[in-house]
């Protein structure tokens, strides 16, 4: 193959099946809570979508981890953190999930407003900082 003078080839990562990060649990309003916590610095924290868990970021966690410390947690109810007993059509909402979400984070000593990864969507931002609608 040729390739123009000065291109180095590139180094291509192997995408991996094997969560290599040990996860954590934690009691958060009496229900337990898993999650992945590596490295350090101002932490980053990687959200999952519906019905997946920590392991979606496996491969990028290595990647980021030199840069802040990464919380991964698996959402109330998903994974292996604990299902809700009586959960039904209401239950699993975003209110419940960031509830949740912030009693983990308040309790691994996390700042009100770290950084927040999420799945994208096509025109949505995964970046969020800002208090949901309509909470103010």
């Amino acid at each position: 193959m040729l390739r123009p003078k000065g291109l180095r080839e590139r180094q291509v990562s192997v995408i991996s099946e094997v969560m290599t990060y040990q996860k954590r649990f934690l009691d958060v309003y009496g229900h337990v809570m898993a999650y992945v916590d590596a490295g350090q610095g101002n932490p980053i924290v990687f959200l999952h979508g519906n019905p997946t868990s920590a392991y979606l970021w496996r491969n990028i966690l290595p990647y980021l981890q030199p840069a802040g410390r990464c919380i991964a947690p698996d959402l109330i109810g998903m994974g292996d953190s604990q299902k809700l007993a009586d959960s039904g059509p209401g239950s699993y909402t975003f209110a419940e999930h960031r509830r949740y979400l912030d009693g983990l984070l308040a309790s691994r000593s996390c700042s009100p407003s770290p950084g927040i990864s999420g799945p994208r969507r096509p025109g949505r931002s995964s970046r969020s900082s800002a208090p949901p609608k309509g909470s103010r």
